[in-house]
């Protein structure tokens, strides 16, 4: 949880504004979704994210899902996969992951050419794990209570049956 109050810009006729202005603005605005998020709605898988496996392979339907710290995890269009399966894992994870993009030239002085990034993209990365990590996580309509800290989420666990290995999806812990 934030723990000191939520601070937004109080705009006036003839303000100069900086960078650092319009990013506090995106984070007041961030944080208060994101503290709605995890209040209101929990963690987890919100919608979509079907998952099937083949051999190495993972497809991902598009979905969204939303973390402990609130923040939305997006996969707008079906994703597939390569995935080395450690021996032992369990569960395939998704995390939320951001970048930096949209890279521009920029003059910083006397003739210095530096590429500055004028977005940041939001995305996730996929991963195998050996432990669930929202095993102490409260479980309740389909949901996680959410810590506000930062760490993925399952979205399906491996079982193996004989030689055969298949994905148990949508994902239920084991109450």
């Amino acid at each position: 949880m934030k723990t000191q109050a939520f601070k937004r810009i109080n705009y006036y006729e003839g303000q100069v504004l900086t960078a650092a202005d319009f990013r506090d603005e995106q984070d007041y605005h961030n944080g208060k979704r994101r503290l709605l998020n995890r209040c209101l709605h929990g963690s987890g898988v919100v919608c979509g994210l079907d998952v099937s496996i083949l051999d190495r392979s993972v497809r991902i339907e598009p979905g969204l899902a939303l973390d402990c710290c609130g923040r939305e995890i997006y996969v707008g269009q079906s994703q597939t996969r390569q995935l080395d399966l450690a021996e032992g894992a369990e569960y395939l994870l998704i995390q939320y992951y951001e970048y930096e993009s949209d890279g521009v030239p920029h003059t910083a002085g006397a003739g210095d050419a530096n590429l500055v990034h004028t977005r940041i993209t939001e995305g996730f990365q996929l991963s195998w794990g050996y432990d669930n990590p929202m095993i102490e996580h409260a479980y309740r309509d389909d949901r996680w209570s959410s810590c506000g800290r930062d760490h993925a989420i399952p979205l399906a666990r491996l079982c193996t049956a004989g030689n055969r290995r298949t994905l148990e999806h949508p994902f239920r812990p084991q109450k």
